[in-house]
């Protein structure tokens, strides 16, 4: 049992000076406790320092509600208008059909002439 000398002691648990902190057996204890020569140690205190963390962000509010407004779409004068396309059915390239003999080159691995 942890004690404290009210004065000095001398026994089995050594030498303790007045107000040291000392280790002896329990029954020697109760014997120095009886007697007011001791007292018990109290156990230490821990004292736990908490910092209160303040949030930095400012509060979340509602949105406002989406409003579906009509937009200007301005074009620039860069690009053509989609009414008037860049070219006419007349301008483009004939389509080309497919190749009639099929893929050309060499057979692949495994297949048979």
């Amino acid at each position: 049992m942890k004690l404290i000398a009210n004065r000095q002691l001398r026994g089995v648990y050594g030498l303790a000076a007045p107000g040291q902190t000392f280790d002896c057996p329990d029954d020697v204890a109760g014997e120095l406790l009886r007697k007011q020569v001791a007292r018990i140690a109290a156990s230490p205190r821990v004292a736990y320092e908490t910092k209160v963390i303040v949030p930095e962000a400012p509060e979340v509010s509602a949105r406002q509600p989406f409003r579906d407004v009509p937009v200007l779409d301005a074009e620039s004068p860069t690009v053509a208008p989609q009414s008037r396309r860049v070219f006419s059915t007349t301008n483009l390239p004939p389509l080309r059909d497919a190749d009639p003999r099929g893929r050309g080159g060499r057979k692949g691995f495994g297949s048979k002439p």
